[in-house]
Order: structure tokens, then sequence, then C-alpha cells
């Protein structure tokens, strides 16, 4: 395998899953001209980012977070 794991690390899937899940709503927020995001929901998407900041602090190192970003600026 070319991250020598077959699961990648849990701090990665969650940067991975948030990232998607963060990405999702912003493409809402962009063109969905209906769709209103309220306090509780904007609070949920803040805390999601801190928490992926803090998982990519503690995975960054590992070979895997390079093949994530490759597969973020080359993949489909």
């Amino acid at each position: 395998s070319l991250i020598g794991a077959t699961q990648p690390p849990t701090d990665l899937r969650v940067v991975a899953g948030t990232f998607v899940n963060l990405q999702e709503a912003r493409h809402e927020a962009d063109y969905d001209v209906g769709r209103e995001f309220d306090r509780a929901e904007v609070l949920t998407f803040v805390g999601q980012a801190e928490a992926a900041f803090a998982a990519w602090d503690r995975v960054r190192a590992d070979r895997a977070a390079n093949v994530f970003l490759l597969a973020l600026a080359f993949g489909d």
C-alpha cells in the first residue's frame, strides 16, 4: 500500500471527513440562496474545524498525510 497501512490514521480520517462536511456546507451556503444557518449549526461547524486542525497537528508528519495532500491536489 502507498501509505503502508490498510487504514489511514484516525486523525487523518477526522481531517478528511471534516473537509468533506465543511466543503458541502460551503457549497450549500454559496449556491442555495434559501438556505439559512442558525447559530448552533455554525458553532458546530466551527467546532468541527477546530477539531480537524488539532487532528492535523497530530498527524501531519505521518506519511499518510502526504498521500492525503496529494489526493486533494491531484485527485478527482
